[in-house]
């Protein structure tokens, strides 16, 4: 999985492969994930452990991590996210299509048409390359209709819910 990330500005490219090493640039590491619960992450980074929380917002992903008392904070986009984010879909940009952001299988949905939403509220999780990933509505509004079912599975940009905001 590819992210470009902007930490104070800078952005770098991140590669996750699924063998446990990543590319930061231009270094090569290794991550382990250790433990999940939510948006709160422990992994391993290089051997070090490290403390992460993400949370999904409309400019990209927000992860904060730590190690000792020195948080490190950047947003990270996908590539679908960052075609998002210039404007190559109207709709999906203002938050009304959730589309998902890489392959994946839906093991739960939590919403229904009719169902009213709050902004950040779960819709959906996604499993994807071994890891649950909670999909999130980023507007407010009333589910206009839910494209997918549990157990299916779905490519990325896949159009997974709509919400009337």
């Amino acid at each position: 999985m590819r992210f470009v990330a902007e930490i104070d500005g800078e952005s770098q490219e991140v590669e996750l492969r699924e063998d446990g090493t990543a590319r930061v640039g231009e270094r090569e590491l290794s991550y382990e994930l250790m433990h999940r619960d939510g948006e709160l992450w422990q992994l391993r980074i290089d051997g070090r452990p490290w403390l992460g929380v993400v949370r999904a917002g409309k400019e990209g992903r927000r992860f904060s991590v730590g190690q000792r008392g020195s948080p490190l904070r950047m947003t990270l986009k996908t590539d679908l996210e960052m075609r998002l984010g210039a404007g190559s879909s109207a709709q999906a940009a203002a938050g009304r299509e959730v589309r998902s952001l890489m392959p994946g299988v839906v093991t739960q949905v939590f919403v229904a048409e009719g169902d009213q939403v709050a902004e950040g509220a779960v819709l959906l999780v996604l499993e994807a390359m071994k890891m649950q990933n909670e999909i999130q509505a980023e507007v407010a509004g009333s589910v206009a209709r839910v494209h997918v079912t549990q157990g299916q599975a779905v490519a990325a940009d896949e159009l997974l819910v709509e919400i009337n905001s």
